[in-house]
């Protein structure tokens, strides 16, 4: 790859499925366009050029580790056509007609599913009930909607491949007339008890993983801007500038620390998991939590 390749939008982070085969489903990308593509086995840069709609795989040189991602088309938009005469009727261009894949790429993802076994799958992250989610195969990568409308064991059917992906749905908890619009909300109950010890994020692959530690009081995320600096910034053109405050605080017992995460700023919304967040939303973060804030995918872990 070439060194100004660099330079293209990194599309995402490839998450393991199964053996040497991964998958990049936190979006998709745009025929036509090039990104970056990083292995997460050994932090080559791959360039990725779609040049249609679909399921796309790289490949590594270095490892034969598998990358697949979808692509898809971009909208073509309403041009109207000037009469050649006053007598001719202005004609319009009919914009393409949007697919149900298109509109299942709108919603959050549910999360990785992950090989159980044979062509079983299962994805840890719980859906709540009433919410539409999108699921991506992972060995054909066909997008699959998931609108779960009561609590329990739910299982998709991809009609491609015959795999079956497992998930749970939970009831989910209304805490406003218009809860789906706005958002979680922060509550105590959302944090049973305090985080023993400082965070950190970390991001990156294997080979290059870098880390932040959070310290106690306002740390500001955000894309990297000299006139509005933020303590821990990225160089993201996707990610807003300031775009995240994550507040450490000390428990009311002195026990330990609550993290809680808002959003100042953001073009797109963050998602904390499969949760996305929009302007002056907040929540509560836990170990483990993935905060995904443009091209960037970010992980909270304790800082022992």
């Amino acid at each position: 790859m070439k060194q100004d390749d660099k330079q293209y939008p990194v599309l995402g982070t490839p998450e393991l499925v199964a053996g040497k085969t991964y998958i990049i489903s936190a979006r998709a990308a745009f025929v036509a366009q090039s990104y970056t593509v990083v292995c997460p086995v050994c932090g080559k840069h791959l360039l990725a050029e779609p040049d249609k709609k679909g399921l796309h795989t790289l490949i590594c040189p270095n490892n034969d580790s598998k990358i697949n991602y979808m692509a898809k088309e971009v909208k073509a938009k309403k041009v109207e056509t000037p009469a050649k005469d006053a007598e001719e009727v202005k004609k319009v261009e009919t914009p393409a007609k949007e697919t149900e894949e298109d509109d299942v790429l709108k919603y959050p993802e549910l999360g990785v599913p992950k090989l159980v076994q044979g062509k079983v799958y299962k994805i840890k992250e719980k859906a709540v009930v009433g919410k539409t989610y999108k699921v991506i195969c992972p060995v054909c990568g066909k997008v699959i909607k998931a609108a779960p409308d009561k609590e329990g064991q739910v299982i998709l059917h991809c009609p491609n491949k015959d795999t079956s992906i497992g998930y749970r749905a939970k009831a989910g908890k209304a805490n406003s007339a218009n809860a789906d619009d706005q958002g979680p909300v922060p509550t105590q109950s959302a944090h049973a008890k305090a985080l023993k010890s400082a965070g950190r994020l970390e991001w990156g692959g294997f080979f290059f993983k870098k880390k932040a530690k959070l310290h106690v009081g306002t740390n500001i995320v955000g894309r990297e801007d000299a006139e509005s600096p933020s303590d821990i910034s990225f160089k993201d053109e996707y990610m807003s500038r300031r775009s995240v405050a994550i507040e450490v605080q000390k428990d009311s017992n002195h026990s330990g620390y609550n993290f809680k995460l808002t959003v100042l700023n953001a073009s797109n919304p963050v998602y904390v998991g499969s949760h996305p967040l929009l302007v002056g939303n907040s929540i509560y973060l836990n170990y483990g939590d993935v905060i995904k804030m443009g091209n960037t995918v970010l992980t909270f872990k304790e800082d022992k």
